[in-house]
């Protein structure tokens, strides 16, 4: 399989379009664009390949966030930014208990180019973290949307901290049971 072709089955819809464009149904929509990727595809090719499978938009999320600022500043007008919160992959499982990634998220989104927060890998065991909670207020209080990678109580603790919080549920959870999505 090509790179190209992995990045094409990768990005199977798109959710946030900028604004005017009819996003249609909601999918399964996100690449992950890091240090690895990189190495691979610059950003010239990463366009290139959306290009050739002509597909207009990708919202990205990258470790470390650098890399999707770079792809962004390369086609702006392509690229829907994703702040992730990892810094490496480590940071995968061990981020809500880092206290120092609100901070982290707050001085991100004052560049002004970010239009998610995400993804997010949490369990439910995890959804009581005063970092994940501190996560969501932020997203919130920017109207940002989340990107979450989580169990349906992961989802159900998001919309308890905050009811209006615009969440894109990336694979349908770690349950993608048709009876429990709707």
């Amino acid at each position: 399989m090509t790179n190209c072709n992995f990045i094409s089955q990768c990005l199977f819809a798109l959710l946030l379009l900028p604004t005017g464009i009819n996003a249609g149904p909601l999918f399964d929509a996100h690449l992950h664009y890091s240090v690895d990727d990189a190495k691979v595809l610059d950003s010239q090719a990463v366009i290139a390949c959306l290009d050739r499978n002509r597909i207009r938009y990708a919202a990205v999320t990258g470790t470390p966030a650098s890399q999707v600022t770079a792809l962004y500043r390369h086609a702006p007008e392509r690229i829907i930014p994703l702040l992730g919160l990892y810094r490496s992959q480590n940071d995968k499982i061990s981020w809500p208990n880092d206290a120092s990634l609100p901070s982290y998220v707050e001085a991100e989104l004052q560049q002004g180019h970010w239009r998610g927060i995400g993804e997010l890998h949490i369990f439910a065991r995890d959804r009581h973290s005063l970092v994940f909670r501190r996560i969501v207020e932020i997203a919130s209080s920017q109207q940002l949307p989340l990107l979450i990678h989580g169990d349906p109580a992961v989802i159900d603790t998001v919309y308890d901290i905050a009811p209006k919080q615009a969440v894109i549920w990336a694979h349908a959870g770690t349950f993608p049971y048709p009876d429990l999505i709707s």
